[in-house]
């Protein structure tokens, strides 16, 4: 019976939160309720979990790391001059942010939860379907500049072009089951067919990108591999190779796609504009974002320029929580990637890692990693934390020459058997 409420949790939650994505309810009470009530039961649920663990230095540190991200990114936003609910609704954002990339690492009970989640989800999007359809809203669009001349995408009625990263997060989870379980249910690989043929339909360049990332990522375990001078040699050549490439995707690709350009030229414009103002690049600039105007988009081109858009992370973290905000960021992401190179089981290490990088890199095209909208961000988080506690309750370490050696607790007990 505790395992069934247990699943039950975890499904509803996040069947919840994606449907709290649907484009029939964009800007709507209900989408409202639906988001909030899904985080609800989310961070309800982290809280409980973390609290209920008992004490550990484990979670002294993790609690300290709570603390410095709070002192970090809270106090700007609260010296910004904004109304209550608005200051409020940000605050919210920031502690849920916190909550989920530090606090939940025990809140996950097994890899098979990530399975449940990923259904979750998928029911998620197939009911969104259904309420697109009987609302009107068309599950086809066509989007703002074309790919290969190609410019409809399927949404999956999820707002925006968020259906493709839902579905990457979906394929994830069901990876993350398999790597452990070593099995593959025939529901699973019908999943990971629909899943890909609707990141491709989606037509989300964006998505594409951090999908490959992923891919990419998976194959760490060769290159860790691989000797010290072939590295070397393989770095050289690398980049031979990806320098000439870089530059002719830059020149030929960014340059001259209005969406990448915009996203970049946002950035810059708003450093260009603020950055003899000490004080807003410090603290952000939420009044300003979020004050009056027509809307956070107008209110910020209407400054910056119009010839940039804002659909850049870290763009969004410097008017929320300024430079400050900016660190708690870049500790997040150093502090991850830190704690996967430390472990010794390559298959937790190369997950935990192409997570961590995927997402990193989505913050240059796209604002998942600083907002609850559209689950991505969220998920990722909470992969990166159910890997970081996996490792940090299975790495043990001796003082070796003033440095930490790391063992795994399966390489001790393997050692220990051995000696017997």
């Amino acid at each position: 019976m505790k395992i069934r409420i247990k699943s039950f949790y975890f499904f509803i939650t996040f069947f919840i939160l994606t449907l709290s994505n649907c484009a029939a309810y964009l800007g709507t009470f209900t989408q409202s309720l639906l988001e909030y009530f899904g985080y609800a039961f989310l961070l309800g649920g982290i809280l409980i979990s973390y609290y209920s663990s008992g004490p550990s230095h484990r979670k002294r540190n993790t609690t300290l790391w709570v603390a410095l991200l709070f002192v970090l990114m809270v106090p700007g936003l609260l010296l910004q001059h904004l109304p209550f609910f608005k200051k409020a609704t940000l605050l919210f954002t920031i502690i849920a942010i916190i909550l989920v990339s530090t606090m939940s690492e025990n809140f996950l009970p097994s890899f098979c939860t990530f399975r449940l989640m990923a259904y979750a989800c998928l029911l998620g999007i197939f009911t969104s379907i259904i309420i697109c359809i009987e609302h009107g809203v068309p599950l086809l669009r066509r989007a703002s500049e074309a790919t290969f001349g190609y410019s409809l995408y399927f949404n999956g009625g999820i707002r925006d072009k968020n259906v493709a990263t839902m579905m990457i997060v979906i394929i994830i989870s069901l990876y993350i089951n398999y790597i452990e379980t070593k099995h593959l249910k025939p529901l699973d690989v019908f999943t990971f067919i629909i899943s890909i043929i609707v990141i491709v339909a989606a037509n989300s360049r964006g998505a594409w990108i951090e999908f490959a990332i992923f891919i990419l990522m998976l194959n760490y375990k060769h290159i860790e591999k691989i000797t010290k001078s072939q590295r070397c040699f393989i770095v050289i050549t690398a980049l031979f190779v990806i320098i000439p490439i870089g530059f002719l995707f830059y020149n030929n690709i960014i340059l001259k796609s209005g969406t990448f350009l915009y996203r970049h030229r946002g950035l810059i414009n708003y450093l260009t504009t603020f950055r003899h103002d000490s004080y807003h690049m410090i603290f952000g600039n939420a009044e300003m974002a979020y004050g009056s105007g027509p809307d956070y988009a107008t209110n910020i081109r209407s400054i910056t320029g119009w010839d940039g858009t804002i659909e850049n992370s870290w763009l969004n973290i410097l008017i929320k929580s300024g430079v400050l905000g900016v660190i708690a960021y870049i500790i997040i992401f150093s502090r991850a990637i830190i704690t996967a190179l430390k472990c010794r089981n390559m298959k937790y290490k190369t997950i935990y890692l192409s997570v961590t990088i995927m997402l990193f890199v989505s913050s240059f095209v796209a604002i998942y990693i600083q907002t609850v909208h559209g689950l991505f961000g969220i998920y990722c988080y909470l992969i990166m934390a159910y890997f970081s506690g996996i490792i940090r309750k299975n790495n043990y370490f001796i003082r070796c020459n003033g440095r930490n050696v790391y063992f795994s607790l399966e390489y001790i007990t393997n050692l220990h058997n051995r000696r017997r």
